[in-house]
C-alpha cells in the first residue's frame, strides 16, 4: 500500500544485476482473453475458485473513457462476480449473511464459484458436510439426496455463468463478426458435465455461434502477450 505496483519486483530483479523492463499489471481474466490472440469477439472466462469475465467492447460503449466518438475496441475486465442476479434464493441470502465478509457483495460469485458452492451445500445439507470444491464434484457423481443436491448446485452454476456470457455476447456485439471464442479457465469449469451444461444453456440463450477454447497455460500466454505488446 502506498507504493507503485511492481516496484518491489523491479528492485528485487535489479539487486540480482538484471535489467527489467516495464512491469505489466494484468487481471487473470484479461490474460485468458488475450490468450485467444487477435480474436475481436473473444471472451475470457474464469469459473474456478472465483468467477469473472472479460471481453472486447467498442470504445463508444465505455463512457468513462470519454472517447465515445472513437472507433475501435478495448479489453474490459467486467468483475461480474459482484453482479447481484434477481434469481437467487433465500439460501443464497442466508449464506451471504453468515459469511460476514462484506455482505451484499460478490453475490453472483457466491452462487457459482468453487470457493462458495461447498459452503452453500453445507448450509443445505449439514448432515453430509463437504470440505471443498473437489469434494463437491465427487459428491455430484454419486446417487442419493446429497448427490442430487451437489449436481443441482453445479448445474445452476453453469446456467448462471452461461446467462452472464450470453449477456456479454449481446452487449459487446457491434456487427455480425466472426464466431465468438470463449477461453474458459478454472477447475470448476473443467469438472465433469460442467462444460456440456454451460454450452447447452448458452445455446438456448444466444443465437450467436460460439466455440470453447482450452489453450494450455492460457493465463501465462495471455500475460506474455500483454508484456510484449506496446502500450
Amino acid at each position: 500500500e502506498g507504493q507503485r505496483v511492481g516496484r518491489a519486483l523491479r528492485q528485487a530483479l535489479e539487486a540480482r544485476s538484471l535489467r527489467p523492463g516495464p512491469v505489466t499489471v494484468l487481471n487473470d481474466t484479461v490474460a485468458a482473453l488475450l490468450a485467444l490472440g487477435p480474436s475481436p469477439r473473444g471472451i475470457g472466462l474464469i469459473v474456478g475458485t472465483g468467477h469473472n469475465v472479460a471481453s472486447y467492447y467498442p470504445l463508444a460503449r465505455i463512457p468513462k473513457l470519454g472517447r465515445t466518438n472513437e472507433a475501435g475496441r478495448m479489453a474490459v475486465n467486467l468483475e461480474c462476480g459482484n453482479f447481484h442476479p434477481p434469481h437467487l434464493s433465500a439460501l443464497d441470502d442466508e449464506l451471504d449473511r453468515r459469511l460476514g465478509d462484506q455482505p451484499g457483495t460478490q453475490r453472483l460469485e457466491k452462487a457459482v464459484s468453487g470457493f462458495y458452492l461447498p459452503k452453500l451445500f453445507n448450509l443445505i445439507d449439514p448432515e453430509h458436510p463437504i470440505k471443498n470444491n473437489k469434494t463437491l464434484v465427487e459428491r455430484a457423481q454419486k446417487d442419493g439426496p446429497d448427490g442430487v443436491t451437489a449436481r443441482a448446485l453445479i448445474e445452476r452454476s453453469a446456467d448462471l455463468v452461461a446467462a452472464v456470457v450470453a449477456g456479454v455476447i449481446r452487449s459487446a456485439r457491434d456487427d455480425d463478426g466472426p464466431m465468438v471464442e470463449i477461453q474458459a479457465e478454472g477447475g470448476l469449469f473443467a469438472s465433469p458435465g460442467y462444460e456440456t451444461r454451460f454450452k447447452s444453456t448458452l445455446a438456448m440463450l444466444s443465437d450467436e455461434p460460439f466455440q470453447i477454447r482450452r489453450a494450455p497455460e492460457a493465463n501465462l500466454r495471455g500475460a506474455a502477450r500483454a508484456s510484449l505488446s506496446k502500450p
